[in-house]
């Protein structure tokens, strides 16, 4: 009778270091799992904040445009480099493509509301711009138009650019900024 209350008492203290056992590895998979996410969330984000930054080389491509002379002379010269510029343009289309991906990626990897709200206006003024270009580049392969009216159309398109890049710099960095605080790797001592 003593064995078997020993061997019962075995049981019962081995079930009880199992459930303990399992449970702690529950937790530490749970953990894991986290911060893979966290982990592939980081990556996202830096390539992101990355490809923002390097979209605003496009703000060169319609100055020229923006300042050319209403005469047809000074047009045509601006026209021509624009003209030159459009498949670099056409480029950077994908390249808006691609950044649109990495914020949907970024907030299926994400529930935190201030990250997707900051995405969401930056993607939104991403696709404007990128819908913009295309418009322009119709626009200004256009023969039959005027100088004088590509001119404005250049001026207008120039100041929404620089309204858009704006946006998206100052939305930029308040993404940043929040991740800085809200992301930042432990030191070594866990703090």
């Amino acid at each position: 009778m003593a064995t078997v209350m020993v061997a019962v008492a075995a049981i019962i203290v081995s079930s009880r270091f199992n459930v303990l056992t399992l449970r702690r590895s529950a937790a530490q998979f749970e953990q894991q799992r986290r911060d893979q996410m966290t982990d592939k969330l980081r990556v996202e984000l830096s390539e992101y904040t990355e490809g923002l930054y390097q979209r605003w080389a496009l703000s060169t491509l319609t100055a020229p445009l923006a300042k050319a002379g209403p005469d047809e002379a000074s047009f045509k010269a601006a026209k021509t480099l624009f003209l030159r510029a459009v498949p670099d343009a056409l480029e950077v289309r994908q390249h808006f493509n691609n950044l649109g991906m990495h914020g949907v990626v970024i907030m299926m990897l994400t529930t935190d509301a201030t990250i997707n709200r900051l995405i969401l206006r930056i993607n939104d003024e991403i696709l404007a711009e990128k819908d913009d270009w295309f418009a322009l580049s119709q626009i200004f392969t256009d023969t039959t138009d005027s100088g004088v009216r590509l001119a404005d159309n250049a001026k207008a398109f120039q100041a929404e650019r620089e309204r858009r890049e704006k946006s998206v710099y100052d939305l930029s960095d308040e993404l940043m900024a929040y991740c800085v605080v809200n992301f930042a790797q432990p030191n070594a001592s866990g703090h």
